[in-house]
């Protein structure tokens, strides 16, 4: 049960189709997937505000699901998505770290302080009841989002399984890349940053990347190119244009083929606050591009002693090092994407489909797991009888 299903959920259906039957709630689903299951469609995408949406799904989804019988409820989101005890939650942000992490800086581009703590202290409280009241197992999407729901909540029981990769649509790809950096008038020797955020989030830090850029310019060296994927704004342009380095950051808009400009790039930037997990730095990793962030949840594990990219600190003059260093040295870049692409290799999405299925059958099977039997969800063995 979520807004929309992650690929490594809708592997979940496909492989085990066979071994449950499905009932889905949620706002979209996959065609293919839809004779697979029983589907309760939400028609809430036409609101185009998040809180609206939220509100709606928590409410309805909340009075939908109590209608269900259901031998264990799975639900996946941001954010508490019903008022209902659930079996488990994958946590894709945990609120109470986010919280901890931006406690004392509200982030530029954000509200008023007012209106940030305001909404804060609300989903902290909204946040605590749900995942200890409500939530038999919280699922942490990183080692560290689970380090993170096991300090914040003592008393809840985690588990980890991270989110699933699609390694055949993020890999490398010498013709692409040829094609798009031709499209984009970008030369075989020259140098592509690349900064991805198709949801413009402020906690993602497109202003520091573009400090850093310029900052890197500035010494004579660094990437020759800033493409800004998803989060472009008046600010951040302002911001260029006053740097002195508006001609080499280019904002590209949201497209649905990101893979492509991963591809295309030769480093991968992403100054953020807070992650769960950092999807786009492991798809940039698939990719072999190498990533340079901060050292948050999804991060460390990926990178590690600095062996698929850069950790620095959320500093304009460190990131700028960073880019330097690496765009000097293309063996070194080399050597740290292919040691990304292998490090993402146990995130594809079969792998932690059947994760999550030895974790539903573990549930299952459990005599003390909230008393429910498996009898019911299984589906019946096929006749083999002559």
């Amino acid at each position: 049960m979520g807004w929309k299903l992650g690929g490594e959920l809708e592997r979940v259906i496909e492989q085990g189709a066979e071994r449950f039957e499905y009932v889905v709630v949620s706002m979209d689903l996959d065609e293919a997937l839809r004779p697979l299951v029983e589907w309760h469609r939400m028609p809430l995408s036409k609101l185009n505000s998040f809180r609206l949406s939220w509100g709606a799904f928590f409410a309805l989804g909340g009075l939908r699901l109590a209608r269900l019988r259901a031998d264990l409820v799975h639900t996946v989101g941001p954010m508490p998505i019903v008022p209902n005890r659930v079996d488990l939650n994958t946590v894709t942000f945990c609120h109470a770290a986010f919280h901890e992490a931006t406690a004392d800086h509200p982030l530029k581009g954000s509200a008023s302080r007012i209106g940030w703590r305001l909404g804060q202290g609300f989903t902290l409280a909204l946040e605590r009841w749900w995942f200890e009241r409500a939530v038999g197992l919280l699922v942490g999407i990183s080692q560290g989002s689970a380090e993170d729901l096991r300090r914040h909540y003592p008393g809840a029981e985690v588990a980890m399984v991270p989110r699933g990769m699609d390694l055949e649509r993020f890999r490398p790809d010498p013709e692409s890349r040829r094609r798009l950096r031709q499209e984009q008038s970008v030369g075989p020797e020259d140098v592509v940053a690349l900064f991805v955020d198709q949801q413009h989030r402020p906690i993602k830090g497109l202003e520091i990347a573009i400090e850093a850029f310029a900052a890197a310019r500035s010494s004579g060296s660094g990437p020759d190119l800033l493409w800004v994927l998803g989060a472009g704004n008046e600010r951040a342009a302002s911001l260029a244009e006053r740097l002195e380095v508006g001609s080499r950051v280019r904002f590209l808009g949201y497209t649905s083929e990101v893979e492509r400009f991963y591809r295309a790039a030769d480093i991968f930037v992403l100054p953020t606050v807070y992650e769960a997990f950092c999807r786009a730095a492991h798809e940039a990793a698939a990719c072999a591009l190498p990533v340079v962030a901060p050292p948050v949840n999804g991060i460390r594990e990926l990178v590690g002693e600095d062996e698929a990219g850069i950790v620095v600190e959320r500093d304009p003059a460190e990131i700028a090092r960073a880019l330097v260093a690496l765009s000097g040295d293309p063996r070194r870049r080399l050597r740290l994407g292919e040691n990304g692409r292998r490090r993402v290799r146990p995130f594809d999405q079969e792998t932690v489909a059947e994760r999550i299925l030895a974790l539903h059958d573990s549930l299952l099977s459990s005599p003390d797991a909230r008393g429910r039997s498996s009898s019911r969800l299984r589906r019946p063995p096929p006749d083999t009888r002559a």
